[in-house]
């Protein structure tokens, strides 16, 4: 268990930063779906906060003024923003307003978070990412019960069943086998 005096929230920031700017240098990528909208984004000044926020996260006004402008971004990409950008935004948005409380509690944004700081950052943030959490995976989990999905014609749960397959040595898997298995898959996923 972590004690209290361990920052919890530090650690995040920074994993949150790193996974940010590995979104950001491939959607530079000719291949990505952002299209037009990467264009109008201020990547420089996004890519400098990012990595100031990382390597001072226990700074508030770095990794809020982080959260806001990545939120922007995110927003201006409008019908190509995709589902996980969205989630990721509006937990994000949790986030930052219980950063934005505790920093009016303490009286300060620009004072360096304590470790106890950090934990009632998370801890004011936590139940409310939580129920956004069940929300998503459960709508998502609706959302994939359709005809579609349930065929194993156009599934993607017989690929990548099938695609599992690929470790298990073919000696012990014969064709006949391996098709059995694809069309079971989205059963054996329900």
């Amino acid at each position: 268990a972590m004690s209290i005096s361990e920052p919890v929230l530090s650690p995040y920031v920074q994993m949150w930063s790193a996974a940010n700017l590995l979104r950001l240098v491939t959607g530079f990528s000719a291949t990505t779906a952002l299209g037009d909208a990467k264009a109008a984004q201020p990547a420089f000044f996004l890519i400098v906060i990012i990595l100031l926020a990382a390597f001072a996260p226990a700074r508030p006004a770095l990794f809020a003024c982080a959260l806001v402008l990545r939120g922007v971004t995110n927003l201006a990409k409008g019908a190509s923003l995709a589902n996980s950008q969205h989630w990721a935004t509006q937990m994000d948005a949790t986030l930052l307003i219980a950063l934005c409380l505790v920093c009016v509690e303490r009286g300060s944004i620009f004072k360096k978070l304590t470790p106890e700081q950090q934990r009632r950052v998370v801890d004011v943030s936590a139940p409310i990412v939580r129920a956004q959490m069940v929300i998503y995976y459960s709508a998502c989990a609706f959302w994939k019960m359709n005809t579609s999905f349930e065929s194993a014609d156009y599934s993607c749960a017989s690929i990548l069943f099938v695609l599992l397959m690929e470790y298990v040595p073919p000696t012990l898997l014969p064709d006949a086998l391996l098709r059995a298995m694809a069309l079971v898959a989205p059963a054996a996923t329900l």
